[in-house]
């Protein structure tokens, strides 16, 4: 039985096609390390050495290195690979099979495939052109995610939000059009509506928070953008979410 249809059989809200193509490694993951990681302190450029170049994930305990001026080493795995894609759960071997699931040959035909067999919201994200957009709602898809991918993929491409407009645009009605990509407050969010999304990815936002305090921490990530929102609306004369448009933008 494919996966598609356990997915149909369980009853899952959305399914999210992801654009992308991995031919070799991404330029930017390997550049920032001779780039010191765009200012992160030592101890974060030496937490993705080592998670990059051992068998599995390793750590630096940095609470450690403040009590005790020592270095305390943590193996972590992940579980819920174990037994599913062979070897060892590190991240290598994660990184690898990740890899072998991008599928070059992949085309609009794919997704039309997959909406024949999902009977739920279909989500495409990585569009960032108008053209796909239009293609992305005529295969189907409910709603799609302007995003790059974090830039990570081509470091070439354009920012997310430079082509929102001209993708919501291009859809209009169609489909609902999500934001992904830098954002990082609540006034982020504003803009991304202000330029016709309806919603925001938060991404590494609440990962980084979830690193930091686990589910207390994305709590209070939240809390925090929230406010930062309502502020923002506050102080546009901005009444609720729905009036926000482009007249908040200089």
């Amino acid at each position: 039985m494919r996966s598609l249809d356990v997915a149909v059989i369980v009853a899952y809200f959305a399914a999210v096609i992801v654009f992308g193509l991995v031919l070799a490694g991404r330029q930017r993951s390997a550049s920032d390390y001779f780039l010191g990681h765009r200012g992160l302190p030592w101890w974060a450029l030496m937490m993705s050495v080592v998670a990059t170049e051992t068998s599995a994930l390793t750590v630096i305990s940095i609470p450690g290195i403040a009590a005790r001026g020592n270095l305390t080493w943590l193996q972590v795995t992940f579980g819920y690979l174990v037994g599913r894609i062979g070897g060892s759960s590190g991240i290598n071997t994660l990184a690898e099979w990740i890899a072998t699931q991008f599928d070059a040959s992949a085309n609009w035909r794919d997704v039309e495939w997959v909406r024949s067999r999902w009977p739920g919201k279909l989500i495409m994200k990585g569009v960032l052109d108008a053209e796909d957009a239009r293609l992305a709602v005529a295969a189907g898809a409910d709603a799609i995610v302007v995003s790059n991918h974090g830039g990570r993929q081509l470091d070439g491409a354009p920012s997310s939000i430079s082509v929102l407009v001209e993708i919501v645009e291009a859809v209009g009605a169609q489909c609902e059009v999500m934001f992904d990509g830098g954002v990082r407050s609540g006034q982020d969010i504003a803009k991304a509506l202000a330029l016709g999304a309806r919603a925001a990815l938060i991404g590494k936002s609440f990962l980084y928070a979830l690193s930091a305090a686990g589910e207390a921490g994305v709590t209070k990530a939240v809390e925090i953008m929230r406010n930062e929102l309502r502020v923002t609306l506050a102080l546009t004369g901005t009444a609720s979410v729905d009036a926000v448009g482009p007249q908040i933008l200089r």
